[in-house]
């Protein structure tokens, strides 16, 4: 039983993972170093999730004060304007997974897991092709895992000349909706960080 367990914990750790893909625009030049406060306009729900504007902006000016910046409100006198779109909020997105057990007619149970079935027919290796061996396969579970997806596109906008200076953005996928959206945000703002550090 502890094989099974084992083999979800695989499958979960490797699909519970960032979308690599990123887009940055950044405006040649620009003095980052001058933004010392930001406001952050209002955050409009992704289709019908209510809320999730709001749960949005709150993450997104956690971070920022986090890399450094004052977060006023827009009626004070600020630098920079961060604008951000919700491009993907999925709280629940389930995938379908089914784990399958070839017998190699040692008579042994094909119901157990795959991991259980492998060790009891030594020689037996995890492939994803069924029809390596000989023996028939059978569907030894149906197995469901639920994960959440954010993606967010975020802009950078001069208080001053009104002009996008920076833009990006980047989706995470986690099975907890609190980390798809703390690092869903992070990675947007990951290009940014460099640039400020530079």
């Amino acid at each position: 039983m502890r094989y099974y367990y084992f083999l979800i914990a695989c499958i979960v750790l490797f699909v519970s993972c960032g979308e690599p893909e990123s887009t940055v625009t950044l405006k040649a030049g620009y003095n980052f170093a001058g933004i010392r406060s930001i406001t952050v306009e209002k955050v409009l729900d992704y289709l019908r999730v209510q809320g999730s504007g709001a749960i949005v902006k709150e993450e997104l000016e956690r971070q920022l004060k986090d890399l450094g910046f004052k977060i006023v409100v827009k009626q004070m006198a600020h630098d920079a304007i961060m604008v951000c779109s919700i491009t993907e909020y999925n709280e629940r997105r389930t995938q379908p997974y089914t784990i399958m057990v070839e017998d190699k007619g040692t008579g042994k149970d094909a119901n157990k897991s795959a991991y259980e079935a492998a060790d009891d027919a030594a020689g037996v290796k995890s492939t994803g092709t069924a029809s390596i061996f000989d023996g028939p396969v059978t569907r030894a579970k149906e197995v469901n895992y639920t994960d959440a997806y954010v993606g967010v596109k975020l802009r950078l906008v001069d208080a001053t000349t009104d002009k996008t200076e920076w833009s990006s953005d980047f989706s995470y996928s986690s099975l907890d909706k609190k980390v798809a959206l703390t690092n869903s945000i992070k990675g947007a703002l990951r290009p940014l960080k460099k640039t400020l550090k530079k």
